[in-house]
């Protein structure tokens, strides 16, 4: 009876540890989405207001969403003054907020990378900078995406049946453990 109920508790554990592992692939597709649609309304928002890259990070800042606090962290941080530059608190916002998540070490550094690149020109220029990195974005989401399809689709799978395995329980009763004993 103890080898039984240690059979489904571990069937069990499995089978939510795939649902676990699942989540974090979509996780890691929201996220992107999320940053990739904030990174959309600041190329928008620098083209029309044409406004100091502080002050559009500030008005970017939202407590709702992932993306909001990365720009609440890097506005904070870069008001915090210290000589920081816009780069350098840009990393440590997505340092701060990034690492912790589901990102991959290149979505990660592509997020970076918009940080190190912006304010490096004019506006015509921030334009073009903004299309790299988003087409960037976009395939990584495109991966993203794909690894969701095949490795999530292959944990959910394995979670939904894993708990349905049948068992015969005249085998499990003759069971020997590795000690060899019943």
């Amino acid at each position: 009876m103890i080898k039984i109920a240690a059979s489904l508790i571990t069937i069990a554990g499995l089978g939510i540890c795939g649902i676990l592992k699942a989540a974090r692939y979509k996780e890691r597709t929201d996220t992107l989405s999320d940053f990739i649609q904030t990174v959309e309304k600041m190329k928008m928002e620098l083209e029309y207001r044409r406004e100091s890259l502080p002050e559009l990070i500030a008005r970017l800042a939202d407590e709702n969403t992932l993306s909001g606090c990365f720009f609440t962290r890097t506005s904070e941080i870069y008001r915090n003054g210290n000589g920081h530059s816009l780069k350098e608190c840009w990393d440590q916002a997505a340092d701060d907020i990034y690492t912790q998540k589901c990102l991959a070490v290149n979505d990660i550094e592509a997020i970076k990378e918009l940080g190190s690149e912006l304010g490096s020109c004019g506006i015509s220029g921030q334009e073009k900078v903004f299309d790299l990195s988003l087409m960037e974005l976009r395939a990584l989401l495109a991966d993203a995406e794909e690894e969701r399809k095949v490795k999530g689709k292959m944990y959910i799978s394995l979670a939904k049946n894993g708990p349905h395995c049948q068992f015969n329980h005249r085998n499990i009763s003759n069971f020997t453990d590795i000690r060899g004993q019943k």
